[in-house]
Parts: C-alpha cells; sequence; structure tokens
C-alpha cells in the first residue's frame, strides 16, 4: 500500500522537548496519547525480538491466499500470546521499539490503516521524544530507509512514510546502529 505524502527531512534540534517524569507516568496521556504506554524499558535485544516477529507475520501475510482473513487469524493469535504487537499496529511495531531501545520515549504510533482497519493517522507515522545528540543518526536512519521526520509543535518528532515497508527499513538501520546509540 502507498501513502500520498511527502517526504521531509528536517528536524531542528533546538526545539526539542523532554517529558517530565511525571509525564511519563502510566495514565498521563503523554503527547495527548489516551492510550500512552511507557516502553522506555525495551532493550535492543528486545527491539530485534519485535522486529524479527513482524517481518514474520508480514510475511505470513504476503504469502496467504487471502491477507484480510490471515490477518484476522494471526490477531487472534496475538490476543492468546500477548507482547508487544498487541500494543502495537503491525509495520510499526518495529520502529517504535527500535526507538525505544535507541534511548527516546515513543509517544504515540499508527500504520495509517494499512491492513485495511480504520485507524487515527492516513499514513504510517511513530511520534516520539528525543535528545538533541539522537537526531544525526535518526536523520541518517531517515535517509537510508526513505522516511520522513520531522519537528513536531509540541518538542517531539515524528517519523512517517509513505510505505509501511520503509518504517521496518528506518527500524533495521536503528537497529543496525545501535552500537553508536549505546555510545550516547
Amino acid at each position: 500500500m502507498h501513502f500520498d505524502i511527502e517526504l521531509v527531512r528536517a528536524v531542528d534540534d533546538t526545539r526539542l522537548g523532554w517529558p517530565g517524569t511525571r509525564q511519563l507516568q502510566e495514565g498521563s496521556r503523554l503527547g495527548g496519547n489516551h492510550e500512552y504506554v511507557d516502553l522506555r524499558y525495551i532493550s535492543w535485544a528486545d527491539a530485534i525480538a519485535v522486529a524479527r516477529e513482524e517481518r514474520e507475520i508480514s510475511d505470513r501475510i504476503g504469502r496467504a491466499d487471502d491477507p484480510d482473513d490471515e490477518w484476522t487469524v494471526i490477531q487472534d493469535e496475538l490476543e492468546d500470546d500477548p507482547g508487544l504487537l498487541v500494543l502495537l499496529d503491525l509495520g510499526v511495531a518495529s520502529t517504535v521499539a527500535a526507538l525505544s531501545a535507541a534511548g527516546c520515549i515513543t509517544i504515540s504510533s499508527c500504520n495509517g490503516g494499512a491492513h485495511g482497519d480504520h485507524h487515527h493517522e492516513r499514513y504510517p507515522l511513530v511520534a516520539f521524544y528525543a535528545r538533541r545528540q539522537h537526531v544525526p543518526l535518526l536523520l541518517s536512519a531517515a535517509e537510508l530507509a526513505g522516511v520522513g521526520i520531522e519537528n513536531d509543535p509540541d518538542g517531539a518528532l515524528v517519523v512517517y512514510a509513505d510505505a509501511l515497508d520503509r518504517m521496518s527499513a528506518f527500524a533495521a538501520a536503528l537497529l543496525a546502529d545501535r552500537a553508536r546509540y549505546e555510545a550516547l
């Protein structure tokens, strides 16, 4: 599925915000997200596992004779074995996990309805807080993956794409650069 949007890679690191401790508590509605969940505990190993699981599920849907029916079966399976993919949209879960492992604070995410159901956004995106030292690495990963990344008005960043597989490519670029994030 292709989303008709213009991709821009422009980050002003002087406009970055960072949430306070109270804002990070469960139920805080960080960034206006009524379903905010604190995912700062995600490790690089967790992020790699999420990316692998997301890729396997996406491949399974791609091979199915009826992708919609297969997605329904997968959703039922995920309900029986809760993990991050129950909380996050398929296609952006790996990006959320990789950003969290990198030390960013994710606020919200959406796959833009790439799998046919209703979503709040019209294209895939992840909104997150980042530190100034993250910006060069994030811009490099965005360039490599072919995604857009911009400031939002509230001090966060938004990474977004015109195709869902580009979000997975962004996550893969973050994972490949994990040693540089750890060095920060």
